[in-house]
């Protein structure tokens, strides 16, 4: 069975890094609230990337007296994707 298909290219995806952080973000004000670790994919053929497989439970939120030091390793030792959130 295939993970997932470029509606573009017709083609399977293939996994690029298997540790992304993902930050996503209060919009007013952005803020950053909750970290995730998940997965980067791309495609072979034209090189859109798509983030997927999020964790069961978030790395990190806010109200945690972790939050900055995790959020700190994050962006010093791990690729950082954004995320703000629309809308709701």
């Amino acid at each position: 069975m295939p993970n997932m298909v470029c509606a573009k290219c017709e083609c399977e995806l293939k996994p690029k890094s298997n540790d992304v952080r993902v930050v996503e973000y209060f919009l007013k004000p952005p803020k950053p609230y909750k970290i995730w670790c998940a997965d980067l994919w791309v495609c072979p053929k034209c090189g859109v990337e798509i983030v997927s497989g999020f964790g069961f439970k978030s790395l990190s939120e806010h109200y945690e007296t972790t939050f900055q030091d995790t959020l700190s390793d994050s962006i010093s030792n791990h690729k950082v994707i954004n995320d703000y959130e629309i809308g709701g």
